[in-house]
């Protein structure tokens, strides 16, 4: 059972097969509105981290505006051996949508480079 679903039931539908994209990991935790996955940003930025949040399918069930699908800039207020990734007052909103193929679209460089790393 991953993370998220530990965190918010193990019903809780992404939308995508997580496995897909090894590179997402997952940081959910149960205080938070949904369930959230860290990665980095492309080079040459590869020390900068991104979040991607996943809101509920149900919109009725969902606690704030955001679309299903958001990535936002993140900070680590942490050391690379204790990461602790957060947004702070200059985190951006990089990518928005509803549309599972639009997120498909969005992370599939993260995806090639990280075939890259394995290959």
């Amino acid at each position: 059972m991953h993370i998220y679903q530990q965190e918010f039931g193990q019903d809780f539908d992404l939308g995508f097969d997580i496995t897909i994209f090894p590179f997402l990991e997952d940081l959910s935790f149960h205080l938070d509105e949904c369930p959230s996955f860290v990665f980095h940003a492309l080079e040459p930025n590869d020390k900068e981290y991104l979040l991607l949040w996943v809101e509920h399918k149900d919109t009725s069930k969902r606690n704030c505006n955001f679309p299903r699908y958001s990535v936002l800039t993140a900070t680590n207020f942490g050391t690379e051996a204790e990461p602790e990734i957060a947004h702070d007052e200059n985190s951006k909103i990089i990518f928005s949508s509803e549309n599972i193929n639009e997120l498909y679209r969005f992370l599939a460089p993260f995806q090639i480079l990280e075939d890259l790393k394995v290959g």
